[in-house]
């Protein structure tokens, strides 16, 4: 594979100026596109000016941008002045070429702007641009926050030592954290250099044997707080595919950083993975807005017809589990779960004894005479009622739809979902613990057709 020398020496390879300079920014395009998939590049129609930068930096949806200038050399950095002059606007100027003395830059923090210019060249870019290490997803945050937010001069020693970062020894844990922090640090704004030393305690929690609240709450407060899409892009897939399954205190910790609903924005990262370890851990305290039951099918190219997805795991869509024939499927977004033309009504006899340990909110009780509603104004739990009016009323009643209640999870008070049997869903609006819409689906919307035993040990440790 060519470096980015020598590809710059092939598009150079011209007498005409303007072949020449369109030559080097498509090839500078290229290879910085290359580290970060988000990165826009807009061409100045300038080239190598002394104040106007070549190209404009910037990320869809984010109103921040950043200048980029192109010099010849590092000789060239430093005849200009790029590092001072430039500092107000917190460029990257690139270095197409690796020769001369690199200049002195200063990366303290308490430099100010001038401490936030990247001085980089085709060689660091290189390093950096090197396939990813499968060891850890360290290598996947310093590429996409290589343009986006390194400072200081970032040569090819400097490059090598944060693509290093990446190896993670046997037991999962980064080499030396002080020395990771530090590097870091000097390497990339605060905001970025925040992420990816998030990501690196993470790992390192992540390895830690028997786990325990007292070292999660000693390690620092970065590890506290909400994680980004783009850290759960590199993170979570990364350690659910780790030979050593984290602990669940770990995936209870992650999960009290993000919600359900992010899980969902990043599932395109996380299809077919088994995302058992964080759905169990925080299925009493993240929540769900809808819940569906529907037919599973067999793992496409699997050699047994018969196989099934007993885990949770995105496939088409919604996340879900097989269990038997069936597969169970929850989503946060409501779109993602669409009503289905369902069992018209339930009667009232078959239906009452899957509601035992639920609390009844509101029930439509539709007779051959008489149609009577049942709602819990003044009570939680109105079954006594509901079994009253039953047994005083001579007639048969069936349902179309049940109100059930929950107590929120991790906080005082209650929310209702609605088992809507017309639509096969469960619709908690407000949002219901999984483990409730779980329970919910199982007994009330497929009215307990599978007994608890019969569950893959994966849902049942859902429930």
């Amino acid at each position: 594979m060519s470096t980015f020398e020598e590809e710059l020496q092939a598009a150079t390879d011209t007498r005409i100026p303007a072949d020449f300079i369109s030559g080097v920014k498509r090839v500078v395009q290229q290879r910085l596109t290359s580290l970060d998939p988000t990165l826009r590049l807009e061409d100045t129609q300038y080239f190598n000016h002394s104040a106007i930068p070549d190209f404009v930096a910037t990320w869809p949806g984010e109103k921040d941008s950043r200048p980029i200038y192109l010099r010849d050399s590092y000789e060239a950095v430093r005849a200009s002045q790029d590092a001072t002059v430039l500092a107000a606007k917190e460029p990257v100027v690139l270095a197409l070429h690796v020769q001369g003395t690199r200049p002195d830059l200063q990366t303290n923090s308490n430099e100010g702007r001038a401490g936030q210019v990247l001085v980089t060249d085709s060689a660091a870019v290189d390093v950096v641009r090197a396939d990813p290490d499968a060891d850890s997803p360290l290598g996947e945050l310093v590429r996409a926050n290589f343009i986006r937010g390194g400072r200081g001069l970032i040569d090819e020693p400097r490059a090598s030592s944060l693509v290093q970062l990446e190896r993670v020894p046997d037991g999962g844990q980064p080499r030396d954290n002080e020395r990771t922090t530090a590097l870091i640090g000097d390497s990339f704004s605060s905001d970025a250099a925040t992420r990816i030393v998030r990501t690196a305690q993470l790992i390192a929690l992540a390895g830690t044997p028997d786990l325990n609240a007292d070292q999660i709450a000693q390690t620092s407060e970065l590890v506290q707080g909400r994680l980004s899409l783009a850290e759960l892009k590199h993170l979570l897939p990364w350690l659910l595919q780790q030979r050593r399954g984290a602990s669940e205190t770990f995936w209870r910790h992650v999960g009290s950083m993000m919600r359900f609903e992010d899980l969902e924005s990043i599932r395109s990262e996380l299809r077919e993975l088994d995302l058992t370890p964080v759905i169990v851990a925080n299925a009493a305290h993240w929540t769900a807005k809808r819940a569906y039951i529907g037919v599973s099918l067999p793992i496409a190219g699997g050699e047994d017809l018969e196989a099934r997805r007993e885990y949770w795991s995105f496939v088409d869509g919604a996340l879900g589990i097989d269990f038997g024939e069936q597969r169970l499927s929850i989503a946060h977004l409501g779109t993602m779960l669409k009503p289905r033309k369902g069992t018209a009504s339930i009667p009232w006899s078959r239906l009452s004894p899957a509601l035992s340990g639920f609390q009844i909110a509101a029930v439509e009780l539709k007779g051959i005479r008489r149609s009577v509603t049942v709602t819990a104004e003044q009570s939680d739990d109105i079954a006594e009622d509901v079994r009253d009016v039953t047994e005083s009323l001579d007639d048969h009643y069936s349902v179309t739809r049940v109100d059930l209640r929950f107590a929120k999870p991790d906080q005082d008070g209650t929310t209702d979902a609605e088992v809507q049997f017309e639509n096969e869903l469960v619709v908690g609006d407000h949002g219901v613990a999984i483990r409730d819409t779980v329970r919910t689906a199982l007994s009330v919307l497929n009215l307990g057709a599978v007994p608890d035993n019969d569950l893959p040990e994966t849902l049942r440790a859902t429930l």
